[in-house]
């Protein structure tokens, strides 16, 4: 029985420690704010937000790593509510955070996460300068290291062996009709 409590307890520790997107309804009034004004559209001869030439899945993007770096903030006790757009975005913090995304991540993905939370913190404050960020984000991208993908290759001798197989096997399938197996035939 204790030790039953003891791992629910542990779950809901981790439940808590879990990483996850801050909701953009649970980000600060202000960067909030900042985001909608930014996603807003363009209409007939008045220019649209800063983010608004952008297509739906690289905002939400954008949105989500934002979302990530607000809960790295929040599960770290720094999260203010009530600061100014994207007062949060700071060296230190930044620092904090890549940090913490280079024991769970690639660095791939680590670079990547800073790029687009540069991109978002541009989005929502246009007139702030993030030059420090993007100097960051390029020592990032030289020390990117892509997972090696190479054993996922198929050569094409391999795709031909298993599609004459299936072929073969289609010829032994008793409940394809004539016409269906002499197309299977894969030399006819």
């Amino acid at each position: 029985m204790m030790q039953q409590v003891q791992q629910r307890e542990a779950k809901a520790s981790r439940r808590k420690s879990l990483v996850r997107s801050l909701p953009i309804e649970d980000w600060p009034a202000a960067d909030r704010r900042g985001w909608e004004t930014a996603c807003q559209p363009s209409r007939r001869l008045i220019r649209g937000g800063a983010a608004s030439h952008l297509g739906a899945d690289t905002r939400s993007d954008l949105a989500r790593r934002y979302g990530y770096y607000l809960d790295f903030l929040n599960r770290s006790g720094q999260l203010d509510l009530e600061v100014e757009a994207t007062a949060l975005v700071t060296p230190e913090a930044v620092a904090a955070f890549i940090t913490e995304l280079q024991s769970r991540v690639r660095s791939v993905t680590v670079s990547r996460t800073i790029y687009k939370l540069r991109r978002a913190a541009e989005c929502i404050t246009p007139d702030r300068d993030f030059t420090w960020l993007a100097e960051i984000e390029k020592d990032l991208v030289l020390r990117e290291r892509p997972k090696d993908k190479f054993d996922r290759l198929v050569t094409t001798e391999c795709l031909v062996r298993a599609g004459v197989g299936y072929f073969r096997q289609a010829e032994g399938n008793e409940s394809l009709s004539g016409a269906a197996r002499a197309r299977s035939d894969p030399l006819a």
